[in-house]
C-alpha cells in the first residue's frame, strides 16, 4: 500500500464517520485508533477484536457503532474483525449492521481466554459489560477481560476502553490501575482510552 493509499484511507474515514461520530466523545479516540492502524497497514496485517457489539441501528452518539466502524476499517484495509456479545439480540443486529465481521455469542471473558490467535491482535476494544454509576461491576470485568489475553497480546497491540468517565469512574478504572501498575500509561486519554502495550 502507498502513501498515496494511506493518505486517501485516512481522508475515507473521517469521511465516512465524521458525519455521525465528529460531535461525540468517541471521535477523536476513534480517529487516533484509525490512524495508527492504518498506518501501520503499510507492514502489517490488521486484526481488531471487540468485547460488546453494536446493538441498535444509527446508535452513533449512544453506543458508538464501534462494530460497524471496525468493520469499515477491517475491510479497507484487508484484516479481520472479531467480536463478542452475550446477548443473542444483540449479536443479531450487529451481523446485519456489519456483515462482514465475525461475532460470536458468548461470555467475553471465557471468549478472550480461548482466543487462539491472541499474538496477532492489533487493536482489543472492550465494551461489553453497561456501566453503571457507583458500581465496580462494568470495571471488574473489563479488567478481567484484559488480564486473561493480555499475556498474549503483540507488543505494541492498542488496547482501549470505552465509557472511561474519569480516570476513577468508569469501565476502566480498574484496567487503568492496573496497567499503570506495569508502568503503562495511555497514549490517549478520554471517555475511550487508549493504551499500548
Amino acid at each position: 500500500m502507498s502513501r498515496e493509499q494511506l493518505t486517501l484511507l485516512r481522508a475515507g474515514f473521517t469521511k465516512t464517520f465524521q458525519p455521525h461520530l465528529g460531535e461525540s466523545k468517541r471521535w477523536s479516540a476513534f480517529a487516533f485508533i484509525a490512524d495508527i492502524l492504518i498506518a501501520r497497514s503499510f507492514s502489517q496485517p490488521t486484526m481488531m477484536v471487540e468485547t460488546g457489539c453494536a446493538r441498535q441501528e444509527n446508535n452513533w452518539n449512544g453506543d458508538g457503532q464501534s462494530t460497524i466502524v471496525w468493520s469499515w476499517l477491517a475491510a479497507q484495509l484487508g484484516g479481520l474483525i472479531y467480536s463478542v456479545d452475550i446477548n443473542t439480540a444483540n449479536v443479531a443486529t450487529a451481523r446485519a449492521l456489519a456483515p462482514s465481521a465475525r461475532i460470536t455469542v458468548g461470555d467475553s471473558v471465557e471468549y478472550l481466554r480461548g482466543f487462539a490467535d491472541a499474538s496477532s491482535i492489533s487493536l482489543l476494544y472492550l465494551d461489553s459489560f453497561d456501566y453503571k454509576p457507583g458500581s465496580l461491576n462494568a470495571a471488574e470485568h473489563h479488567l478481567r477481560e484484559l488480564q486473561v489475553i493480555y499475556d498474549r497480546l503483540p507488543q505494541d497491540c492498542l488496547i482501549a476502553v470505552d465509557d472511561c468517565i474519569t480516570p476513577t469512574e468508569g469501565k476502566g478504572a480498574l484496567v487503568r490501575q492496573w496497567l499503570e501498575e506495569r508502568g503503562n500509561l495511555p497514549v490517549l486519554e478520554g471517555y475511550v482510552t487508549v493504551w499500548l502495550k
